[in-house]
């Protein structure tokens, strides 16, 4: 309170002293600023960073949790949250604003209304981030910094602070507790304003101005809402660039399905005489322009979870340029179905790259998810984010992935990170022989492999080359070249691996037996001919 009254009666004094009107305003409101963003760093929500030892702020990720241990700071030291410090990042950002203003700029208009209602004039420039479902609450964090600006500069910015709290009932964002716990009410809430909010956009923007739309968050339903939305308001996509704008070590990215990059999409209006599309046609030009631009995204070393999803961009340049796709039959092209196929060429290239120019087309989902995740985080821990951004674009669950004993990762330490397994820490009797999916994964059938030749009896290793079709199976021995290019020099599988290989059925291979299986056991036991 103390801050609050300083603050109010610098105000005063210059005001006594001749300021005008624009600069009172100007300077208090920084003054404001400052007070907020020290707020950030002194309350009973804020934890002590270890590593640097000092304060840290109450926004480690985007809710307001209870803090039991919180820290405080010598706020009249110069000091991380100081009120010094936070003026100093404040006047900071001044001397880069007024660095941009040195050129000739037009005057700001500052229009406080909602996205959904057109204004009634064109531009032309539009560029958003908007919100992604139930990501963040914007308004409800809003709240922290609304009520002291409220109790510090209420009297010079009354319109913007005259209610008690920020205006929530008609925010766009899906928040079930504003329909009593109905999360398909708040869904359809979200969805309904995204799309009005785009036509609104599509309405105000000029015959030949530009829309920006920045995305962040890459799950499929955020993605087939956005993109539904915008073709349905008359946009088209005409370029996108992934470009590294997140915090990787934020804690809003561990656990989510947020990536280091943002896909950042450039939109024009959609000419009026656009026609249908033709399934045929729509392919064959996504596919020239995803190539072209994954190409690109590969050299410029972009990999992972961002990789997958970069080609959503190059795709919706092709797709979005009809007001519809159909399929030869008539029946509509879904954006269901297109996001489907735009994952499916990006892992097939991908994957091409890893497996040098071999064919992914017998490859199923679960080695495809193996070889890229340990092209990608090796055996390390892996965010289980960027996991869970890894398997969607490969159509397969984080859930089944880490299933006890059947499944490719697992839980690394007390956190959220995966680490992916080593046919060492299969445990199952069952790997290699059936598998969940109905289909035996190629990773499967390697590590059963591997683990026969560790058992060391023959026979066995011999017989399970001959059953499954491996020694003349050209897309198995890339598998294994892969695999064996994504360890490290000196390491006992990548050894194991390059003596697979070369294995030829019918040399002995000296060691302990190895069980057989029981005639009940191989029962409904599926043949390399069921997979391929």
């Amino acid at each position: 309170m103390t801050f609050v009254k300083w603050i109010r009666a610098a105000h005063g004094k210059m005001e006594r002293v001749g300021y005008s009107l624009e600069w009172l305003e100007t300077i208090n409101g920084y003054l404001a600023c400052a007070f907020d963003r020290m707020l950030v760093h002194n309350s009973t929500l804020v934890y002590w960073l270890l590593g640097p030892e000092a304060i840290g702020h109450a926004f480690i990720r985007y809710t307001l949790p209870i803090t039991w241990d919180f820290s405080e700071a010598a706020i009249p030291n110069k000091v991380r949250g100081s009120y010094q410090f936070c003026l100093d990042k404040v006047l900071t950002s001044m001397e880069a604003i007024s660095r941009v203003h040195a050129v000739e700029t037009p005057n700001c208009v500052i229009l406080c209304q909602s996205a959904t209602d057109p204004i009634n004039r064109k531009v032309d420039a539009i560029i958003t981030d908007p919100p992604y479902y139930d990501a963040i609450p914007y308004a409800d964090l809003s709240d922290f910094f609304f009520v002291w600006l409220r109790r510090t500069v209420d009297d010079q910015f009354f319109s913007a602070l005259s209610e008690t709290l920020t205006p929530k009932v008609d925010e766009i964002v899906q928040h079930t507790g504003r329909f009593k716990g109905n999360r398909d009410q708040a869904k359809k809430f979200y969805e309904e304003g995204i799309a009005k909010s785009f036509q609104s956009a599509c309405q105000t923007l000029a015959n030949d101005g530009r829309m920006v739309v920045v995305f962040a968050h890459k799950a499929p339903d955020a993605w087939e809402t956005l993109v539904k939305a915008m073709i349905e308001s008359g946009l088209v996509v005409t370029t996108s660039w992934p470009i590294d704008t997140e915090k990787g070590k934020r804690q809003s990215a561990q656990g989510t399905a947020a990536l280091a990059t943002s896909l950042w999409l450039v939109c024009r209006k959609r000419p009026v005489k656009a026609r249908v599309g033709h399934y045929s046609r729509v392919k064959r030009e996504m596919q020239e322009r995803i190539t072209e631009r994954l190409r690109y995204f590969w050299d410029a070393k972009v990999r992972g979870p961002d990789f997958v999803w970069a080609a959503i961009g190059p795709a919706l340049e092709s797709y979005s340029s009809y007001k519809e796709v159909r399929r030869n039959t008539g029946e509509p092209f879904t954006v269901t179905e297109f996001l489907t196929e735009v994952r499916r060429i990006v892992t097939d290239f991908a994957l091409g790259k890893v497996l040098h120019g071999a064919s992914t087309e017998a490859l199923d989902e679960w080695t495809r998810y193996y070889l890229m995740h340990k092209d990608y985080f090796g055996t390390e821990n892996a965010p289980v984010g960027e996991c869970i951004l890894l398997a969607q674009g490969y159509g397969v669950s984080l859930d089944d992935l880490s299933a006890a004993q059947v499944g490719l990762l697992k839980r690394a330490g007390s956190g959220n990170a995966r680490k992916l397994l080593g046919h060492t820490e299969r445990t199952s009797d069952w790997i290699g022989h059936e598998h969940t999916s109905g289909r035996i994964p190629m990773i499967d059938v390697i590590h059963r492999a591997m683990k026969l030749w560790d058992a060391g009896e023959s026979a066995h290793i011999n017989a399970y080359f001959h059953e499954h079709g491996l020694q003349e199976n050209t897309l198995f021995k890339a598998v294994v070249q892969a695999l064996i290019e994504t360890s490290p020099q000196g390491n006992s599988e990548r050894s194991l691996l390059e003596t697979l290989i070369n294995y030829e059925p019918g040399e002995p291979v000296s060691g302990i037996s190895f069980p057989r299986q029981s005639k009940k056991e191989n029962e409904g036991q599926l043949t390399f001919d069921d997979i391929s």
